[in-house]
């Protein structure tokens, strides 16, 4: 019984994660979701020149080396890592090598208003971009 109870639940999870890929942020950000799923892949030496959005970003690095600057400092993030940039955080990144795979977040659903910063992926950011990347 267990087992059934834990499959509908990654089959609620899996629909819930749906990612698109390669998809401009800007082509879906109407959308009605407290969270869109968005995964990229980024030629070598792409440069994101300073940006923000209205939606928090959890911008998870399933490949390559990213570096990201805010007015708060430079971050190297390496595979298997994110950084997380709250609603409106001007920040610019260079993609070497990389896929994304972001969470854009509603900023009243966000979970955190901290300044943007590296984290080490959790268990639970690892899965999400194993299931991003079966997509």
């Amino acid at each position: 019984m267990a087992d059934i109870r834990r499959l509908a639940n990654n089959r609620r999870i899996s629909a819930m994660l749906t990612t698109m890929l390669n998809i401009p942020l800007a082509d879906v950000d109407h959308v009605a979701r407290p969270v869109v799923a968005i995964g990229t892949d980024y030629s070598p030496g792409t440069l994101l020149d300073f940006h923000t959005h209205r939606r928090a970003q959890f911008l998870y690095g399933m490949t390559g080396l990213m570096e990201v600057d805010t007015d708060e400092g430079t971050w190297v993030v390496p595979p298997y890592s994110a950084v997380w940039l709250p609603a409106g955080k001007r920040h610019r990144v260079r993609m070497n090598g990389v896929s994304t795979r972001s969470l854009y977040i509603e900023p009243v659903a966000a979970p955190r208003p901290c300044t943007g910063r590296v984290a080490a992926a959790s268990s639970p950011a690892a899965g999400f971009g194993q299931h991003a990347r079966a997509l």
